[in-house]
C-alpha cells in the first residue's frame, strides 16, 4: 500500500520475506535493527533519530577511511570538490560537515541518469551525472577526503515508481559516515540521491569499497 509522506518518515517498520528457501541475515547498524520471525521472514525496524553505536571492529577498521580504487579520496579533483562542498562551513563537527557534503552532492550530480555504469568518486567529480551508486560512492569519497570514515549500503528504498511499478520498493545504494555522538561513535545514514535520508530506507549489506569488498556486495 502507499506510504504517505514518505521522505518526511523517521520511524517505520517492516516485515521482509521470501517466498521459498530461508532468507539472509540483513545488515544491522545506523538506523537499521533486524529480528528474525521466521526462516523466511525478517522484521526491519527503521528509527532515523536514534542509530545504534557501531562495533568495535568497525570503529577499528582502517578500511572505511582508506582510498579505494571506487572511493579514491586522494585524487585531486575529489579534494577540489571538498573546498566546495565545504565552503562557509568553517571548523563545525564532523556531524555538521558530513551533512553539508550530502546536501552538496545531492545538487553537484545535476545529470541524474540509470545509464552510467558504476563509476569511480573521480569520474563523478567530472561528469556530475548518475543513479544513486555515483551519488553514493562520491559522497563516501568526499568524507573520507574529511577524515570522516564512511562506507556505502546496498538495500532498498520506497519509491512512488519504479520500472514501470508504482508505490514499491526499489533497488537503492545510500552511504554512512561513522562520527562520534555524546561521546558514542555511530553510522549515520546520508542519502544524497534520494535526499534526505527516510526511515523507508531497508538496508541489505555494507560495503567499505575497498577492493577485495566489492565483489561481496
Amino acid at each position: 500500500r502507499p506510504i504517505e509522506r514518505a521522505r518526511w518518515s523517521t520511524r517505520g517498520e517492516f516485515v521482509v520475506s521470501v517466498a521459498e528457501g530461508r532468507i539472509p541475515d540483513l545488515a544491522v547498524g545506523g538506523a537499521q535493527r533486524v529480528e528474525r520471525e521466521a526462516d523466511n521472514r525478517l522484521r526491519v525496524k527503521i528509527d532515523v533519530e536514534n542509530p545504534l553505536p557501531a562495533t568495535e571492529a568497525e570503529i577499528a577498521d582502517p578500511r572505511y577511511l582508506a582510498p579505494s580504487a571506487y572511493a579514491d579520496s586522494e585524487d585531486p579533483e575529489i579534494v577540489a570538490t571538498l573546498v566546495k562542498a565545504t565552503e562557509g562551513v568553517g571548523d563545525e563537527p564532523p556531524l555538521v560537515r558530513a551533512r553539508a557534503i550530502e546536501k552538496f552532492v545531492s545538487r553537484f550530480v545535476d545529470a541524474k541518469s540509470l545509464g552510467v555504469g558504476f563509476a569511480t568518486a573521480s569520474e563523478v567529480c567530472q561528469t556530475r551525472q548518475g543513479d544513486c551508486s555515483e551519488h553514493a560512492v562520491l559522497l563516501c569519497a568526499l568524507l573520507r577526503a574529511d577524515g570522516i570514515p564512511s562506507r556505502v549500503v546496498s538495500g532498498l528504498v520506497y519509491v512512488d515508481q519504479f520500472v514501470g511499478e508504482r508505490n514499491v520498493f526499489g533497488y537503492h545504494m545510500w552511504s554512512q559516515a561513522l562520527i562520534e555522538i555524546d561521546g558514542e561513535p555511530q553510522w549515520i545514514d546520508l542519502d544524497a540521491a534520494v535526499y534526505p535520508f527516510d526511515a523507508t530506507h531497508i538496508a541489505v549489506v555494507t560495503s567499505s569499497l575497498a577492493d577485495d569488498d566489492m565483489i561481496n556486495s
